[in-house]
This record gives structure tokens, sequence and C-alpha cells, in this order.
């Protein structure tokens, strides 16, 4: 799974759909999508490690 090969362990994934194709990101910088061709693309984006709380304009 993604989460092992990258070691995520917190936060949640967003499951979006682009031109009709599924595409899975994580604030981890993490990017599942299907491709047009039917084969599955990952990129990985280490800089983009989300440690900041997403709530905080609750406050």
């Amino acid at each position: 799974m993604a989460e092992d090969a990258h070691g995520l362990t917190l936060g949640a994934w967003t499951l979006t759909w682009l031109e009709g194709r599924p595409v899975a990101e994580h604030p981890g910088g993490v990017r599942v999508a299907l491709r047009a061709d039917g084969t599955v693309s990952t990129e990985s984006d280490s800089s983009a490690i989300d440690t900041d709380d997403d709530d905080d304009w609750l406050s």
C-alpha cells in the first residue's frame, strides 16, 4: 500500500475525479492517479508533508 511505501501514518486521502479518472492525494505529498491508458501513476513530494492542522480556520 502507498501508506507503507511512503511512511504515511497521519492524514486522510482525498479522492477526486479528473477527466473521468480517479485521483487520490494525501497531505503527506503522495498522489496516485489512473492514467488514460489504464496504468497507475504514483508521485511523491516529500517537501509537501503537512504538519499544520487543517482546522485552524475554525478557531
